[in-house]
């Protein structure tokens, strides 16, 4: 899966997303039990107000519980950083684990995994090079089942674009073996990925 990927509206997607990719479970699967991805840090990109992320997450079928291991570029820092991020749009919620920044090259691992015990997610994100991790445990809401496993490129402030020139030079994040369960079975190959062009904008897209 390729992506030239993005951070979220009162429901996703937000305005926010340019180019994305959107799963749809194998019939007769209740949820995603655990999501997996991996990813090289982008290039430094020149010095800006841009704020934008390539990340990957899910939501339940209401759109309204994003989880998402995510991956912020901060141009007036020219930094790259990695954490989690949990966006609930009703009522108004919204949790992050410990910002670590991240530097060009580097490898991150993001996973969502399911508890049955206690109906929650645990998600980290670590750097493969050094074994930082960044994670946090988020209870599901309202016994809620997630069923809509994304990929995205998002702008991370709402309805702004910025220059095509702000973003890094390769043009390109890919995201590699991708990881999906289904009610705790190995459902990677039988998700089927439809491309989103949700906003056009530097010509974006996903593969």
């Amino acid at each position: 899966l390729f992506l030239c990927v993005a951070v979220v509206y009162a429901q996703d997607p937000a305005p926010g997303w340019m180019a994305y990719a959107q799963g749809t479970l194998p019939d007769g699967a209740e949820r995603i039990t655990y999501l997996s991805a991996m990813w090289k840090v982008g290039s430094i990109a020149k010095k800006s107000f841009a704020v934008y992320s390539p990340w990957f997450g899910m939501d339940p079928a209401d759109n309204l519980n994003l989880m998402q291991p995510v991956n912020p570029w901060i141009g007036e820092k020219q930094q790259w950083q990695m954490y989690t991020e949990y966006v609930q749009w009703s009522p108004p919620h919204n949790s992050n684990s410990q910002r670590i920044n991240v530097a060009p090259g580097q490898t991150l691992h993001g996973q969502i995994m399911y508890n049955a015990d206690n109906d929650s997610y645990n998600m980290t994100q670590t750097i493969m090079e050094t074994g930082e991790t960044s994670q946090q445990i988020v209870p599901v809401q309202d016994e809620k089942k997630y069923v809509i496993p994304y990929f995205v490129y998002e702008n991370g402030l709402l309805n702004i674009t910025f220059p095509c020139e702000d973003y890094p030079s390769e043009e390109i994040v890919k995201f590699y073996n991708i990881t999906v369960y289904c009610d705790e079975k190995d459902c990677t190959d039988t998700v089927k990925w439809q491309p989103v062009l949700y906003h056009q904008h530097c010509d974006m897209t996903a593969h």
